[in-house]
Parts: structure tokens; sequence; C-alpha cells
């Protein structure tokens, strides 16, 4: 991919979205930060006074140093190593040697960027435009998110999986369900083909006896979980539009309560939770942030585009905040989706060196791609906004 066309989907695609950085655990005391990649730029992300999250370009406004030089760490202040600028945990200028007179430290802050927190999710935006509201874009994802008590969760499992290949490659291959058959066995194990065929969505997009039995499957489910006050169903579908928004809550292969290998859950019910419907929810904000909840954790996507041809993939597994050690199985809990996103790494990979080839022409999608076909129709439209 050449490269002016990635800095059209920086500009254009990824910095206009809210963007997914960590959940709030990570920073828990005063002085905590990490930093953030995308693209060409570095986020400092910090916990400051009053328990407030800030976040500010790793840029210091002398001569544009990186203060920040490790992953993570804790400070009281934010010192630069070149010329010793000092800055607050909020981003004020706090300390500069040998200015000259009537140099106003109040002028020379920290470049910041906005910051949202969403059910302990903290996210990020970019763009030169005014942000979308926040509120506004996730409150229709509220149903399927505010069960699971996520912001009282706690991080047992963070996976990273670099892949070398374009970020659209790998949104691509996470949004259509055509390849799971021949790629994924342990995603089959806990799903069922039904419901694999099913997946693409729409009249037409499997053989008409598999959506058949899914939708058999599925209005048992519904009934079951709505005899239990959970949600249950497409409470949001937006392929094409604007924000891409995407949200249901269906059920697992018959007899699984959990996306194990079993069946069995690995940890106890989330939030309020109170019994198990065999039933687990998908949330995707935008496509670069994914969630996938069964009743017993949660696994969240990032997918950040860095350059051309890589991207960063990060996993992050959170069960109940009040869970107890003992009771939380960290490698039954993680065998789905550690082994299924492998597996499209590699797949991802080979497709990229396939796709750098003079010789590729793409194909047509398939009848259950029409996600996938949705989202470049949606990546197209947003890259053609001036």
């Amino acid at each position: 991919m050449r490269s002016d066309v990635f800095d059209l989907d920086l500009e254009r695609v990824v910095y206009p979205q809210w963007l997914f950085v960590d959940h709030e655990s990570r920073i828990p005391k005063k002085g905590d930060w990490f930093l953030f990649r995308v693209g060409r730029e570095e986020i400092i992300v910090s916990r400051g006074a009053k328990d407030q999250v800030h976040a500010f370009y790793n840029v210091c406004r002398h001569r544009g140093s990186r203060i920040c030089l490790e992953n993570q760490g804790h400070n009281q202040v934010l010192a630069c190593p070149y010329h010793a600028w000092t800055y607050e945990l909020d981003g004020r200028l706090r300390f500069a040697r040998l200015m000259p007179e009537g140099f106003d430290r109040s002028d020379w802050g920290l470049k910041t960027v906005n910051v949202r927190i969403w059910h302990g999710f903290i996210y990020i935006h970019l763009g030169h435009e005014e942000p979308d509201d926040f509120h506004k874009l996730v409150s229709p994802l509220e149903p399927f998110i505010k069960l699971q008590g996520i912001e009282n969760a706690r991080i047992v499992h963070r996976g990273q999986y670099p892949v070398k290949g374009n970020w659209k490659l790998v949104v691509e291959n996470y949004f259509e369900c055509y390849h799971c058959q021949p790629s994924h066995p342990s995603y089959c194990k806990v799903h069922s083909q039904e419901y694999v065929l099913a997946r693409g969505g729409g009249p037409g997009s499997a053989p008409e006896e598999a959506l058949a039995a899914f939708e058999t499957h599925f209005q048992a489910f519904k009934q079951k979980a709505s005899s239990l006050g959970y949600p249950a169903g497409d409470f949001l579908d937006e392929r094409g539009a604007q924000h891409l928004r995407l949200a249901d809550r269906v059920p697992l292969r018959d007899d699984f309560k959990s996306e194990t290998a079993d069946g069995l859950p690995a940890a106890p019910l989330m939030g309020d939770f109170e019994k198990w419907d065999s039933g687990y929810a998908g949330v995707s904000l935008n496509p670069f942030h994914h969630l996938v909840m069964p009743q017993d954790f949660v696994v969240s996507f990032r997918f950040t585009p860095r350059d051309a041809l890589n991207t960063d993939v990060e996993l992050v597994w959170l069960v109940d905040g009040n869970a107890r050690e003992e009771d939380v199985d960290v490698d039954r809990l993680t065998w789905l989706w550690h082994n299924t996103i492998l597996e499209d790494k590699q797949i991802v990979e080979d497709n990229q060196t396939g796709v750098n080839s003079a010789a590729y022409i793409p194909g047509p999608y398939s009848k259950i791609e029409q996600l996938a076909d949705q989202f470049v129709l949606w990546y197209l439209s947003r890259l053609g906004q001036c």
C-alpha cells in the first residue's frame, strides 16, 4: 500500500474516530501513565489529580522532543529529558529553566487530546474537526454493555498480536465469517455451523436450511433471555452508515454457557447477571474497537494502524471485579480468542503478501461477506470526505 494513501487513511478515516486506548484499571493511581501509538502519533494517557484521566501528545512544547520514553510508568510530574521542561499531570507547564522575561508558562502546556470514559474504557479523538457527540454515539449500545459491569471489571490477561498487514485487511477479516469454517476450528467448536453460516446477515446470506435452523435456535434463546430480563437480538445495525456501529446478543452452541472449549464457565457471572442463558453480546463502536462478551468475561479487541503495512492488534480479557482469583481460569477463558487471533494473524499476513502482487485483482464477495462489503463502502465514503 502506498504511504500517501495511508496518510489519507489517518487524516480522513482513523483520527476522526473515537479511538479506544485502554481500560481505566491500567492507570489506577495518580501519577500512572502509559503511551498509546497510532500512525505517527504518540499519546500520553495519565491519571491526574481528582482521579481525572488526561491525554496529551508526547511532544515537548520547547523543541519537540519526546517526553515519555518508556511504554508506561509512574511520575509526580512529566519531565522532558532534553531541556528539563517539566509538566503537571494535567499537562500544564510547571517549570522551564532560564526563559526570558515575559515568558508565560500558561501559554506552553502540552497539546491536549479529547478524552472520554465509557464503562471504564478510555477513548481519545485526534481529528482536527469537532468530534462527534460521544454520548449520542454510545447511548444505543448501552443495553448490551450495562449488564456486564465493565467499569468495575479487572483485567486478567493482555495479549499483543502485531500483524504485518494493512489495517483494512485486519478489519475486513474480523467483519466476515466466510473464512471461519476452513480457518477457525476452535471458533467453530463453540459456535454452531448454522450460526457461522448465518453470521453474514440478511436474506440470501447463507443456505435457507442453515438460516432456518439458526432462527429456530435464536427464537428459543430469545424467549429464555427475555424471561430473565436480558437483551437478545439485533439492537443496532448501521452497516454502511457514518459510524458503522454494531451490537447484538445471540446464543452460543446448544448447552454452552461460555466461549470455552467445554462450554462451561471460566469465571463467575459478571455485573448484574444472575443466571446463565447461554448468550453472548458483540459490540462494535467503530472498526477499531470491538467487544465480545459472554456472561463470565469480556474480550476487548483493539485494531490500531501503525503504518501502511503494520497493524497493532491487542486483546484484553476482563472479569468481574469481585471475582476471586481461585474462581477464574485464565487459560480456559483466553483459549478461544487467543487461538483464533493467532490464526487471523497468519491469514492476514498471507493475504497482505498476495495483495502486494502485481497480479492481484479483487474478487467478488460471497453471500455471507455482506458486512465486509459494507465496511469497504463505509471506508470509501469516509475517504472521499474533504
